[in-house]
C-alpha cells in the first residue's frame, strides 16, 4: 500500500482502522460480540417501568400526606421515594420487569395503552 500522495501518519492510521475492523471481525467470528437489538429491548422495558413506577408514585402517597403536618409530609414522601428508588435500583429489577411484560403481553396488553394515563374528551 504505497501512495505517493499519503502522509506516514494517514498510511499508519489507516493500519490501525484495518487492524481493529479485523479483531472486531474475529471476535464477532469467535461470539464475544452480541447483538444489541435484545439489549435494546430490555432496557426500553426496564426504562418504561420506570417510567410508569414514578407515574404512579403520585397517587400511592397522596392519600398517605392529606390533612398532615408539613413534617410528616416530608417524612413520608422521603421514605416512599427512597423504597421507590430502592425498588429500581434492585438487581432482580430487570428481572421482574421482563416477567411483568410477559404477563402482560399475555393478558393482550400492548405498548402504548397506559393504563395510568386518561384521555382528554
Amino acid at each position: 500500500m504505497n501512495c505517493s500522495g499519503c502522509s506516514e501518519g494517514a498510511v499508519q492510521k489507516r493500519t490501525r482502522l484495518l487492524a481493529a475492523k479485523r479483531r472486531r471481525e474475529e471476535r464477532q467470528d469467535a461470539g464475544k460480540l452480541v447483538p444489541i437489538e435484545p439489549i435494546e429491548r430490555v432496557v426500553a422495558s426496564s426504562l418504561r417501568a420506570m417510567r410508569d413506577r414514578l407515574l404512579n408514585f403520585p397517587g400511592q402517597v397522596a392519600y398517605l400526606v392529606a390533612h398532615r403536618p408539613q413534617e410528616e409530609v416530608y417524612e413520608t414522601l422521603d421514605g416512599a421515594i427512597r423504597e421507590t428508588l430502592e425498588e429500581i435500583a434492585s438487581p432482580d429489577f430487570p428481572t421482574r420487569v421482563a416477567a411483568a411484560g410477559l404477563a402482560a403481553a399475555a393478558n393482550g396488553r400492548h405498548h402504548g395503552e397506559d393504563a395510568d394515563v386518561e384521555t382528554e374528551e
